[in-house]
């Protein structure tokens, strides 16, 4: 419940949902130099294709979504930052990044695993979702 609680806190400050188009993964990094290990949660990770708001292919994870972006600035503060230890999540402002203000976990140290968490609340267009909380080391 502790990883689901992450989730649910990283949502509520991104402004966003638990969905497989908004926020359902972070990705896990460890800095050996401070020995810091962290979480760096995406929010709005597919939104819908907009002709004049959004107007960017993400490929097959983009089909179906009801995610709109009603302007660029939605997509500045979409990242989560957690450093375990001092168990305090930070909403972190990516203005001026590209793509889409995305902050990279390779900032913080060496990205070590991606966790995803799929809630079991969603809709049938999702039925092939594997729900729940799933962590995927990197080799």
């Amino acid at each position: 419940m502790y990883f689901v609680s992450l989730f649910q806190t990283a949502a509520i400050m991104a402004d966003s949902q638990l969905s497989r188009y908004d926020l359902h993964h972070a990705h896990m990094y460890f800095d050996s130099s401070r020995g810091i290990l962290g979480l760096l949660f995406h929010a709005r990770e597919y939104p819908s294709f907009d002709e004049h708001e959004f107007p960017f292919n993400l490929g097959y994870c983009q089909q179906m979504s009801t995610l709109a972006i009603e302007n660029e600035k939605d997509m500045d503060c979409r990242t989560v930052l957690l450093t375990f230890g001092g168990n305090c999540l930070v909403l972190l402002d990516g203005p001026d990044r590209a793509p889409f203000g995305t902050i990279y976990e390779s900032e913080f140290g060496r990205a070590v695993a991606d966790i995803y968490y799929f809630e079991s609340r969603f809709g049938s267009k999702d039925e092939g979702l594997n729900r729940g909380l799933h962590v995927v080391p990197y080799v």
